[in-house]
Parts: C-alpha cells; sequence; structure tokens
C-alpha cells in the first residue's frame, strides 16, 4: 500500500554511486535504529563502506529486542512493548521487504484501538493514506482529540519546552522522550 498521490523529487546530479569513485568512502552511522539502518542500507547500497556504532548491545532502537539473566540464571527476553508498522509507513515496509520479501514477519491486524482511561476508543481504520490528510481525519473523528483542545493549546508555551530541549545534549534529550 503507497500514498497514491506520492511524488519523487530527484535529487542534485550527481555519481550514482561510489563505485566510479577512485576510493570507496567510508562512513559512521551513530545509531542502529530504524533511520540509523535505513540510512547504512542506503549509504551500502551505493558503494559506501559504512559502521554502524550502537550504544547498546542489540540493533532495532525503540523496536529492537534484547535478553536479560534473572537471578537464577533464566534468560528473559525483553522488549518496548508492541509496535505497530502501519501500513502507509510504505518506506519501512519496503526497507523490510529487503529481508523478508512477503513481510512475514509482520502479523496483520484489523485495527489498532487506542482507549483512553475513561473508555473512549481511538481507531486508525479507514483512515486516508495521504498525510497530513490522515492526521487530520483521525484529529477530526477522535473522542479523544478535541478541536477546542487545540484551539486553546499555547502554542507560545509549547515552542518554549521545544526551545528549551533543543539546549539539551542528545543523552539528555533521549532520556526525557
Amino acid at each position: 500500500m503507497t500514498d497514491p498521490r506520492r511524488a519523487t523529487h530527484p535529487a542534485a546530479p550527481g555519481l550514482p554511486d561510489a563505485g566510479s569513485l577512485s576510493k570507496a568512502p567510508r562512513v559512521v552511522v551513530v545509531g542502529g535504529g530504524i533511520a540509523g539502518l535505513a540510512a547504512a542500507t542506503g549509504l551500502a547500497e551505493r558503494g559506501v563502506i559504512v559502521d554502524v556504532v550502537e550504544r547498546e548491545s542489540y540493533l532495532g532502537g525503540r523496536v529492537g529486542g534484547w535478553t536479560e539473566r534473572a537471578e537464577d540464571g533464566t534468560v528473559l527476553p525483553m522488549n518496548r512493548g508492541f509496535h505497530a508498522f502501519f501500513r502507509q509507513y510504505y518506506n519501512l515496509r519496503n526497507l523490510l521487504r529487503r529481508t523478508d520479501s512477503q513481510l512475514s514477519m509482520l502479523t496483520a491486524v484489523e485495527d489498532y484501538p487506542l482507549v483512553d482511561g475513561q473508555g473512549r476508543r481511538d481507531t486508525f481504520r479507514g483512515l486516508p493514506q495521504t498525510p497530513p490528510l490522515n492526521a487530520l481525519a483521525f484529529a477530526l473523528r477522535s473522542p479523544t482529540f478535541r478541536l477546542r483542545d487545540l484551539v486553546r493549546l499555547n502554542a507560545r508555551a509549547a515552542e518554549g519546552k521545544l526551545m528549551s530541549r533543543r539546549k539539551l545534549s542528545a543523552s539528555r534529550w533521549s532520556s526525557r522522550s
């Protein structure tokens, strides 16, 4: 499933890959999450020598998994919980197809409902595929996201909080989000 309104914006003219260079460039990609792995894949496919450095002992970032050992020696699989790879994430799905052409590693679900503490239910079913129309449709039909809440949003205060986060180091920023 891809966005029917998608458009391709070609890069500026240049070399199609590093193969015609006298020496292959070598780069370091910091972070083995989805974005880092996607960048490393794209670079490697174009002949660039890529080293990925990751702080954790596993790849995948927030979608990664690892093991811990209990005091009794039992190995416990760990993860950050359920993750949804929505069908409109076609770039991510195309990346995953490089290792699993049928995406058999993914389990299709009919919907991905969100239920708040008062029992109100948001749904992702039937949304348009095109951003930002999908976000707008979600917001307009949501019982938890109300237009009056958006109108009351203090944009200046929110911007101030964003600006103060920009002054944080990367490690402090990631620990707050």
